[in-house]
Order: C-alpha cells, then sequence, then structure tokens
C-alpha cells in the first residue's frame, strides 16, 4: 500500500512539474483545473491498475463515479475555458 502510494505522489509531482511549466511558458494558469478532474480520472485509473481491480461493488462504483464525475467535470471546464479563454 505504500508502495502504491509514494508511486502516486511521484506520478502526480511530476504531472505538476510539466504543467507548471507549460503555465509559465504559455503565461496561463487557468487550465489547471481541467487537468485537475481529468487528473482525478487517471489516478483512480492509475491506482485501479496497480491494485489488479477494484474491491467488489463499492471499489467498482467508486472508479465508475469518479470517472464520470472528472470526465464531465474536465470536459465543462474545457469547453468553457476554449469558449471564453482564461
Amino acid at each position: 500500500m505504500v508502495q502504491m502510494l509514494a508511486f502516486n505522489l511521484l506520478a502526480i509531482m511530476a504531472a505538476l512539474m510539466i504543467l507548471w511549466r507549460v503555465a509559465v511558458a504559455i503565461r496561463d494558469v487557468s487550465f489547471i483545473d481541467i487537468v485537475w478532474a481529468w487528473g482525478m480520472v487517471g489516478l483512480v485509473l492509475l491506482t485501479t491498475v496497480q491494485i489488479g481491480q477494484p474491491a467488489g461493488p463499492l471499489g467498482w462504483a467508486l472508479l465508475g463515479l469518479v470517472t464520470l464525475w472528472g470526465g464531465r467535470l474536465g470536459t465543462h471546464l474545457l469547453r468553457r475555458w476554449r469558449r471564453l479563454g482564461s
């Protein structure tokens, strides 16, 4: 469990460092909210891959709900960001 959490932490830190560089380069941080929502989906999928499969029906429900929520929110924010800008 500790190894999985450490791996997830390193993945998040690497992604945030890359996103920080992109934000500085384009001088806009408003896209981070989009990546945050989709990042929750990525993190739950990464964790699922590491443990093999969700634990029982509640694990599957959590996987599905996080995927639906993060996907919907990230897509909504992307559309708004593209329409309105920063």
